[in-house]
Order: structure tokens, then C-alpha cells, then sequence
């Protein structure tokens, strides 16, 4: 008999069916890759986005202020849009979980036949008859995953526990997602600050915070960050000038001081 005689799947006579509707849609990895995709993105541009426009035109009232406020970005990973993507992912995985779970776990479950004429249309079967000790036997092939092991048929595998490796994969994004999700409705944000030796009380902290010293590096340097000037005062910046110094306005705690020309090097 011929190995193209042997089967080890039940044979169709027809295509398989695609599954349509909104559970096809989300158990795609397709999908699940495209809103990971478009989550990441959107999440790089709002982790830069502070460094990228101008705090002066920030706090106008155009189109780009109200677009800022729309989409949140003073606290983007709170947002409507970051929770909504990141919603959608996480239904995603599930779905990806709950459709794939039975497949991996009737391969996983399912016992072979002790006939072994099977084996010859295997992909990877290999049959083999030996006369050697079993003792042998048990350490030439080490390591592998026995399904059949009696007296006179061993038969084994070799990776088997990677058949989970899709899962566990899923499983392991969707803690994090969750984690992230769940994360994003709790804690607060607070921006308070002060000068050395101030002690800075935050409105919804059981704890106060008391500046000792600090010091701000910005690269690149733009309008309206504050500085430390030569190590010795804090200033906040004008426009750059033509020479390429800078304008700084020395801020006390009852306002700021006339603009003064500083050479770059000289601010921190």
C-alpha cells in the first residue's frame, strides 16, 4: 500500500468558510495587529507631543488648542481615545484566546492510535525498529514529550509544548492591556512646583514633597520652558535671538524681571 493511502486528517470535499460578522473581526490577528499599530503611534506622538508644540500657542484658541483639547493630550493616556483603542485591543486578544483555545487544545489533548501505520504520511513521523536496551533508549531520547510508551512501540515528540506559544502570547498581552486599561481609570496627575526649599503640598496626597535643589536639562531649548541660569537663578525663555542667545526672564516668587540676553551654553 502507498503512503498517499495513509490520512491523518479527515478529508474535505469542499472550501472552508470564512466567518463573517463582528466576532470574525475581532478574533483576526490582522485586526488585533492594526489597533496595537495605531495604539503605538498615536501613544509615541502623545509621549512627545509637550516637546513638540509651542507652550505660547498652547494656551490660545484655535483650531490646534481646541484639536489638543479634543483629543486630550494634556493627559493623553487618560484620554477617550487611548482607553477606547486599548478597550478594543483587549476584546481583540480575548476573542483571539477564545477562538483558538479549542483548536490548540484538542491537538494537545488528542491520543494517537497504537497503529502506527499512520506515521508513514506524518509530516515529520519517523519509524524506526531497533533491538537495543530500553535503559538506552531512555537516554538517546531525552527531553522528548512521550505520548505512547509501552513495550513495544515508544512514540514522541519533540517541541510539543509550543503548541502553547500562541496562547500563552495572547494571554500574556491581554494582562497587560487590562493592567494598563485598568490602570488608566486610577491615581491622578498633579504638576505643582516651587523654589529650593519650598515644601510642595499636593491637592489630592496624603504627603507633602520638599525641593531641595534640582535642575532641568532641555535639549532642544524652546519658548517658555523654565531654566537654571549659570547654576545660580531660574528664568523662563523668551524667543531666541538673531546672535543665538536667549531672552530670560528671572522669575521671583511675586513675578519676573526684565528679559536678559544669555548665551545658550549658559543655560541648564
Amino acid at each position: 500500500m502507498n503512503p498517499e493511502d495513509y490520512t491523518t486528517e479527515p478529508q474535505s470535499n469542499g472550501k472552508p468558510t470564512k466567518k463573517k460578522g463582528l466576532w470574525a473581526t475581532l478574533s483576526s490577528m490582522k485586526f488585533a495587529i492594526w489597533t496595537l499599530i495605531l495604539l503605538g503611534a498615536l501613544s509615541l506622538i502623545a509621549l512627545f507631543v509637550g516637546e513638540l508644540r509651542d507652550p505660547e500657542a498652547a494656551q490660545g484658541t484655535g483650531a490646534g488648542r481646541a484639536l489638543m483639547q479634543l483629543l486630550q493630550m494634556d493627559d493623553p493616556f487618560r484620554s477617550w481615545w487611548y482607553r477606547l483603542l486599548l478597550g478594543v485591543l483587549c476584546l481583540s486578544l480575548f476573542t483571539c484566546v477564545i477562538e483558538r483555545f479549542p483548536v490548540i487544545w484538542r491537538r494537545w489533548s488528542k491520543t494517537p492510535s497504537d497503529d502506527i501505520s499512520w506515521l508513514k504520511n506524518a509530516r515529520h513521523g519517523i519509524v524506526r525498529v531497533v533491538n537495543v536496551a530500553p535503559e538506552e533508549l531512555q537516554f538517546l531520547f531525552r527531553g522528548w514529550s512521550w505520548r505512547i510508551k509501552n513495550d513495544t512501540l515508544w512514540l514522541g515528540e519533540r517541541g510539543r509544548l509550543g503548541i502553547w506559544g500562541p496562547i500563552l502570547t495572547h494571554l500574556g498581552m491581554l494582562l497587560i492591556g487590562v493592567g494598563a486599561l485598568v490602570g488608566s481609570f486610577g491615581g491622578f496627575r498633579a504638576r505643582e512646583g516651587g523654589f529650593a526649599g519650598d515644601v510642595v503640598r499636593l491637592a489630592h496626597a496624603d504627603f507633602s514633597v520638599r525641593i531641595d535643589s534640582f535642575r532641568v536639562i532641555y535639549y532642544p531649548l524652546q519658548p517658555g520652558q523654565w531654566v537654571l541660569v549659570e547654576d545660580e537663578w531660574i528664568g523662563r525663555l523668551g524667543k531666541q535671538n538673531p546672535d543665538g542667545t536667549w531672552p530670560v526672564r528671572e522669575v521671583w516668587r511675586d513675578g519676573e524681571g526684565e528679559p536678559v540676553a544669555v548665551p545658550a551654553e549658559n543655560i541648564r
